[in-house]
């Protein structure tokens, strides 16, 4: 009878702690999940832009995972996302380095026309900022480059880059004057491949010549045939893709004029003409005849490359700058040799060392 009295005295003390751990658990439990869904919805906003709150947690975390790693993981809920907050965070911090690096380096470019790479970036930040604000700050590091940014003559265009290792970044400062400096919209520079702008700063006594303001305005002189007419527009077409271009009804409020030579010579060439004052300037581009319509479009091409600030020639048979000038498309002109190449053989579109020289014209200090 006591051992019975015993039990249920034990039973009566010791269920309400029990109860009391099972009532804990479930709070931390509740808890740990309101954690987890507060998480995974600022992962969701960093790699989606949107999150997914509607949906049960372990499917949410699934979606992450198969993003950041390309399959599903195992293991504890809480310890998944813990990992997964982790990689994500490490790679916008990645991504945050590289773009302040890219930067510097543009804002480098402009003002010393070279690369300080082996100094540590708070040197190269603080250089910047003396030259630039007069004099050096401290602090976050992403905040004075915008700074920086904001205070630096509007000739900066906005330009993305990107690195091997699949980082980028996009960089467009605030200006104040959005028709100006616009001309080449979010361009990706591809570091793999390289550009000619220094042979464009040796071929023109170390000056760069660009328009500053956008769109650049071309008028195609009238002519009777459809096929110069059609190459003409294939070939700013082709540039468009990357500088603001805009045809015109009339020359006199043109940029850039293509002319047709009527008298049947296969010549082209483009001339930078200004006014008495030489306070503005056209260029003037003047193509003869050339029996296929591709190899017009592709000397149209070249030369209109010459009228938006590639006033020199690629060393790269691949790139449409090449100067193929010194060939007819016949060759027969062409003495056999490295230099000896047919326009036949050019890109049919820009390539990309053509627009990285884009970049490098117009991210250039003016002259």
């Amino acid at each position: 009878m006591r051992f019975f009295i015993l039990i249920i005295i034990f039973t009566l003390l010791y269920s309400p702690i029990c109860i009391a751990k099972e009532l804990y658990k479930a709070e931390v439990k509740v808890s740990q999940s309101t954690n987890i869904n507060d998480v995974l919805s600022g992962l969701e906003k960093q790699v989606y832009s949107k999150n997914y709150d509607f949906e049960d947690i372990p499917t949410r975390i699934e979606r992450l995972e198969n993003s950041i790693y390309g399959k599903k993981s195992q293991g504890a809920l809480l310890g998944r996302v813990d990992r997964l907050s982790n990689s994500i965070n490490a790679s916008k911090s990645r991504q945050s380095d590289f773009k302040n690096k890219v930067m510097i380096e543009l804002l480098e470019n402009r003002y010393f026309n070279t690369l300080f790479k082996k100094d540590k970036i708070e040197d190269r930040l603080t250089r910047l900022e003396k030259v630039i604000l007069g004099r050096a700050f401290v602090g976050n590091t992403e905040y004075r480059l915008n700074n920086l940014m904001s205070k630096v003559p509007m000739n900066i265009v906005g330009v993305t880059v990107s690195d091997s290792s699949g980082n980028k970044a996009s960089i467009r400062p605030e200006l104040s004057n959005s028709r100006q400096y616009s001309a080449l919209d979010d361009l990706e520079y591809a570091t793999s491949e390289g550009n000619y702008f220094d042979n464009i700063r040796k071929q023109r006594d170390d000056k760069v010549q660009r328009w500053g303001d956008f769109p650049v305005y071309i008028y195609i002189a009238k002519t009777r045939d459809q096929k110069k007419m059609q190459a003409a527009q294939k070939a700013i077409e082709n540039w468009s893709k990357h500088i603001q271009l805009a045809l015109i009804n009339n020359d006199k409020d043109a940029n850039i004029i293509i002319n047709w030579d009527e008298n049947g010579n296969n010549v082209i060439e483009s001339t930078l003409i200004s006014n008495s004052n030489r306070t503005s300037y056209q260029a003037l581009i003047q193509a003869g005849y050339y029996k296929h319509p591709d190899t017009l479009e592709k000397y149209l091409m070249h030369e209109i490359g010459h009228s938006i600030g590639l006033w020199g020639h690629s060393d790269d048979p691949a790139d449409i700058m090449y100067n193929f000038k010194e060939t007819n498309p016949n060759m027969t002109n062409c003495s056999k040799g490295p230099k000896c190449v047919s326009i036949n053989t050019a890109p049919q579109e820009p390539s990309k060392r053509d627009i990285n020289t884009l970049i490098r014209i117009y991210n250039s200090p003016g002259n």
